[in-house]
């Protein structure tokens, strides 16, 4: 079963199959359960929701989450939007090809557009076949994965795959704190919040453009006092990735955090 809607400028489509065994596509298989901010937000709608209509939550499997997050990079890189992917496999030949290779219940869920879990989640709750999915007593585990490529069509890629054989059990995994801001090489203006401003400054500087910061804070770009990193180690103000250099890259990271997109990549912490 296969439905697709498009809603303002963003896409959904939802595939519910009960497979048996799928050849591999020589796809890569290397699992990650490594969840970043959005999909752990994700991960507590969902099972919120489950709740709300007497279901169980839904674990993560590895091998189901790393075959949704090779699907999500490769409908980014390879700019479509389809439950076949670019090597012409299906759902249930990507789910086998990562391990998860049991004859069970599956389905996949797919979005594009969306930046958030929130909007990802509403669209999909909103449509009948794909809230099918979400709600469905036959899946015990699942994958979420969400690829931001930028130059794309849609920018922002969701792939959330389901299994019905529980092959790992595990809880849900329990979202992980942002670091404070408040010692963060982000923060190149001192003022406690990583905004906006920040990037900016931070593209001035990579400009040429001269860059005011307010008494006793740090200049960008100097690592003699208040870019402190956890490991106590000096580091570069405005060097949020640790490469020892502060460029576009920097205020890139900034910028996209600042709009709830994805989460520093605080290297310090």
């Amino acid at each position: 079963m296969l439905k697709r809607s498009v809603l303002g400028g963003a896409v959904l489509a939802a595939v519910l199959i009960a497979a048996s065994l799928a050849a591999g596509l020589g796809r890569d298989a290397t699992a990650s359960v490594q969840l970043d901010p959005e999909e752990q937000a994700f991960v507590v709608l969902l099972n919120d929701y489950r709740a709300q209509n007497g279901l169980g939550p839904l674990s993560i499997d590895s091998s189901i989450q790393s075959a949704a997050e090779w699907m999500s990079t490769d409908m980014g890189e390879n700019d479509y939007f389809s439950h076949t992917d670019s090597l012409g496999g299906s759902p249930w030949d990507r789910m086998c090809d990562h391990g998860y290779c049991y004859n069970t219940w599956k389905g996949e869920n797919i979005a594009a557009g969306y930046a958030t879990a929130g909007a990802a989640f509403d669209a999909w709750r909103d449509s009948p076949g794909h809230n099918s999915n979400m709600l469905s007593d036959n899946y015990l585990v699942m994958g979420i994965a969400l690829v931001h490529t930028p130059g794309s069509t849609y920018g922002y890629y969701w792939t959330n795959d389901f299994g019905g054989y529980q092959a790992e059990p595990s809880p849900p995994p329990a979202p992980t704190e942002t670091p404070s801001p408040s010692f963060a090489r982000a923060d190149v203006n001192c003022d406690e919040e990583v905004t906006a401003a920040d990037a900016l400054a931070l593209l001035r500087y990579v400009g040429g453009l001269a860059v005011e910061t307010p008494p006793g804070c740090p200049a960008i770009g100097d690592g003699s006092g208040g870019a402190q990193p956890a490991s106590g180690e000096p580091g570069l103000q405005g060097d949020v990735d640790c490469n020892s250099v502060v460029n576009a890259a920097d205020a890139r990271s900034v910028l996209l955090s600042a709009s709830n997109v994805k989460a520093l990549p605080y290297c310090d912490a």
